[in-house]
């Protein structure tokens, strides 16, 4: 079982996944299958971890990424760098909130320029 912080509702991980699957695929954005209140990605990373999220996003569009990883695909079709920056732990949410330090970590790790 998971529980989601946006909404405090409880999931099991395996529908929790396939949700994320089935909606990510249709509109890019993934949410709640008991309150629709949306569940941004950084969620989806703590609730299934940053491996398993890279691989369903490599399922769902497997193209994304190109070579050796430092390129990736645009929906538009543009190619975008990922370049890595200098971990910064005050970063907060859209509700304020610090974001958790693998969470800051990750995102330093995989900024775009």
């Amino acid at each position: 079982m998971c529980s989601l912080r946006s909404c405090n509702h409880e999931l099991c991980i395996n529908c929790f996944e396939c949700v994320v699957k089935e909606e990510f695929t249709v509109k890019q954005l993934v949410d709640c299958p008991q309150c629709g209140k949306v569940i941004h990605e950084d969620e989806i990373i703590d609730v299934l971890g940053q491996d398993r999220w890279m691989e369903i996003l490599e399922e769902i569009e497997p193209d994304i990424y190109q070579g050796d990883g430092s390129q990736v695909k645009c929906r538009c079709g543009s190619m975008i760098q990922v370049i890595e920056h200098q971990v910064n732990y005050d970063i907060t949410d859209k509700d304020g909130y610090f974001i958790s330090a693998e969470a800051a970590e990750d995102y330093a790790k995989n900024r775009i320029r």
